[in-house]
Order: structure tokens, then C-alpha cells, then sequence
């Protein structure tokens, strides 16, 4: 039985781009699997698949290595204690409002900050970060209002909580100009950059978003811990490499898998969300493109050698052989390679996988993410191998386009299916 369709949760409480749709994900669980069975993701984003399983009473296991996507995937599967987190998100709001009040009487306490300032507010200190890119990025009249607000959120004594400000904070950073608390353009694109001439808003207008934000986030957590009241499932939110944290985990411990890996470089998580991280980990070096599947372009193994290609991969990227991206593109193959060997590990016999992807564009040429992913399904012991091409009518998926990223508006996608055999 189709569930009810309902308003999409995730994108309420923080942009994430190109995170596919919560219809989709909560059809294909309903669809495919029963309740109080496991469901992975072993690339978890925003965390679509996560929280559809927990609400359709299954279980979870969420993985990314992106701190932002971490937080945000937690705070939307958590359970939290209702009435906690209203006494404090009513702290956090009086306590906002009590630092804005002094900050607009007295302009001068922050016209001058910059990385590494410091300044006072009645009895207390404030600091801002020392990444020297926090100057170009952000007016100090932004890092009077993020320096107030982070310290409020590292008060939080409540750890989940804590993880529901710092999503809140994110979310008033990454997100369009110029309702944002930064320079930065387009940055929910993963394709930042500093519209010239402009003036930040004023700070009042600055701590309001906040005020906005903080509302919206709450309003959505409250809303879905109502309709986890019948569910008695768990999730897991690892913040790990996939490939690791996969090889972690005990055979056979999984009985359906539904995610959408990352694509060929073409969305720049990291450079997008190391202005959150700026802020939550200040100190922290944020993540680079190294660490990120489809970003890398570090060598295949250790030992610098590449790794065979079956015939058909060879087959389908033979038009690329000659250009700039053929090495990163072997690394791909080989990350998929790892990523599809390993689910094959810890699926139970007869268990689905379904992986969503698109083929999106790599020096001018379709890249077929689609076809690499089904031959590499049926050389790793996936049976029934099938791709559906699936339009996409209304959605709230984000995709840069261009010579390394996709033409136009993203209007399909395939879901490659396998099963792994009993």
C-alpha cells in the first residue's frame, strides 16, 4: 500500500544540493520492504532515505563523510524530548534577542572585526574564527552576528540539541543571497561567489533570519517527532568515508539498500559547506575534495597502479581516454567498484539495491553514470540487473550545469536496480 504523500521535511530546515526526492525514496521503501527490516544509505546527504525508512517503521543505516550532511541527517532522525528542546529554543531565542540589542546600540563594538577579533558584550567575550577567508566572505557586521549566535550554540549543554542550533546556524549561512549571513551567492549550488558593489544587510535584519531559521527548524523537528510516536525502529548516522565505514559493518546485516552516489564532479559539497564549518569547528581544518567520492583525483592505489577496468566500463568512458578527467575518472570507477563490492558484502541473500543516478556532463561529453553502475552491479554478483529512466515532473533537486556539470535543468534520472542472489 502507497503511504500518504506529505510536505517534504528536509528542505525545510537546510538546502542540500541535489538530494533526491522524499516521495520517491518513501514509495520505493513502501514498495519494496516490510516493517523492521534495515535499509542503508550508504550516502546519506540530507538524509531522504534515513528519515522515510524510520517513518514507514524501518530500520536505518545513514553514511557520509560530510559533517554538514551528518548533522543534518541526525537532526531530522533523532528523537528528542519535546519540552527540552522548546525551553531552550525559547533560551536561545530571549538570549538572541538580548545580544542584538546591544549590538544595534552600539555599532561600534564590531565596524572593524576580522579573523581572529574578539570583542565584548556586556560581561561576555565573543571571538571570530581565524580562517583568513572569513574577511573576503563575510562583512563584520556578519561576524558580529554568526560570533554571538556560535556562542550561544557551544552553551547548549544538551548534545542533540546542540546539533539542532548548529544545522539552524548552517542553515543561515548556505543558503541564497541575499537572505543569507555571508557574501556568498548560489552557495546551496556548491558554486559560490561575491556579487560586487552590495552592502550586507543590516544587522537587525541579519539576527531576524536567525530568529526565522531557528522557527522553521524547530517547527519541522516538532512535527516529525509527532509522527515518530507510533515507530519503534532506530537509525544509525555514521559520519565516515563510505568505503570504510562499509567494510565496518557485519556481512548479511542488510536487507535493502536505496541511495544516490555522488557525481563525477560535479557537486562541490566541500567548498559549498566549509562556510558552516568555518563557524561549527572553528580551528578545524574543513574536509577537502580529496576525501569526497566523485571530487578525488589522488592516485588509483597506493602503489600509483590503476586498477583493471572490465571491457564494457572501458567500452563506455573510451571517449574520454584522451582527456584531462580520464584519471579521475578511473578513480570514480575504482570508488564505485569498492562501494558496489562492499554492499554486495553486507546484503542478505535475495536483499534489493537501488541506486539513483543521472548522467551529467564531463568536458562537453554525457558521462553514463548509469550504464557503469549496472555493468559494475552485474560483474559483483547482482542479479535481475535493470535501469529505469525516470522524469522528473516537480523537484526540488539542484544540479550546477555546464562543461562539468549537467544540461539545463536536470529532467531525468535512472534507478539502477539489482538483487543479490539467494
Amino acid at each position: 500500500m502507497t503511504p500518504p504523500s506529505r510536505p517534504a521535511l528536509a528542505p525545510r530546515i537546510h538546502a542540500y544540493a541535489a538530494s533526491f526526492g522524499e516521495d520517491l525514496a518513501r514509495d520505493i521503501i513502501a514498495g519494496s520492504t516490510a516493517p523492521g527490516t534495515t535499509i542503508l544509505d550508504p550516502f546519506v546527504g540530507s538524509g531522504t532515505t534515513a528519515l522515510q525508512s524510520l517513518l514507514l517503521n524501518r530500520h536505518a543505516i545513514g553514511i557520509d563523510i560530510d559533517p554538514i550532511a551528518s548533522r543534518i541527517s541526525r537532526v531530522l532522525t533523532t528523537r528528542v524530548d519535546v519540552d527540552c528542546l522548546r525551553a531552550a529554543t525559547d533560551g536561545f531565542k530571549d538570549e538572541l534577542n538580548g545580544f542584538e540589542e546591544a549590538l544595534v546600540g552600539r555599532p561600534s563594538v564590531y565596524q572593524d572585526l576580522g579573523p581572529g577579533s574578539t570583542f565584548e558584550v556586556g560581561l561576555q567575550s565573543f571571538s571570530v574564527p581565524t580562517e583568513p577567508a572569513i574577511a573576503f566572505w563575510f562583512d563584520s557586521t556578519h561576524m558580529a552576528t554568526l560570533a554571538v549566535a556560535r556562542r550561544l550554540v557551544e552553551q547548549e549543554p544538551n548534545p542533540l540539541i546542540q546539533q539542532i542550533f548548529e544545522v539552524t546556524l548552517s542553515s543561515a549561512i548556505i543558503r541564497k543571497w541575499p537572505n543569507t549571513l555571508s557574501y556568498a551567492m548560489d552557495i546551496d549550488h556548491s558554486r559560490p561567489h561575491r556579487p560586487r558593489h552590495v552592502k550586507a544587510q543590516p544587522i537587525e535584519r541579519q539576527f531576524a533570519l536567525i530568529h526565522r531559521v531557528l522557527r522553521k527548524v524547530t517547527e519541522t523537528v516538532l512535527d516529525i517527532q509527532v509522527l515518530l510516536q507510533s515507530v519503534d525502529t532506530s537509525v544509525s548516522i555514521y559520519e565516515s568515508d563510505a568505503i570504510e565505514q562499509l567494510s565496518a559493518l557485519d556481512p548479511e546485516c542488510v536487507d535493502f539498500v536505496l541511495t544516490s552516489p555522488p557525481y563525477l564532479n560535479a557537486i562541490d559539497y566541500p567548498r559549498a559547506h566549509k562556510f558552516s564549518q568555518w563557524w561549527l569547528s572553528p580551528g578545524q581544518d574543513p574536509l577537502g575534495r580529496a576525501e569526497y567520492l566523485g571530487l578525488r583525483r589522488s592516485p588509483i592505489r597506493d602503489d600509483g597502479l590503476q586498477l583493471p577496468l572490465l571491457p564494457e566500463i572501458s567500452e563506455l568512458i573510451a571517449k574520454f581516454e584522451d582527456g584531462k578527467s580520464y584519471r579521475t575518472i578511473l578513480r570514480y570507477v575504482s570508488d564505485l567498484t569498492a562501494i558496489i563490492e562492499q554492499t554486495h558484502r553486507v546484503t542478505k541473500p535475495g536483499a534489493q539495491v537501488v541506486f539513483i543516478v543521472a548522467d551529467n556532463v564531463l568536458e562537453g561529453k554525457v558521462f553514463p553514470v548509469s550504464g557503469i553502475v549496472a555493468e559494475l552491479f552485474s560483474h559483483h554478483g547482482f542479479s535481475y540487473v535493470t535501469t529505469t529512466r525516470r522524469t522528473i515532473k516537480s523537484t526540488r533537486r539542484r544540479y550546477p550545469f555546464g562543461i562539468n556539470g549537467f544540461v539545463n535543468t536536470m529532467k531525468d534520472e535512472y534507478l539502477v536496480t539489482g538483487r543479490k542472489p539467494e
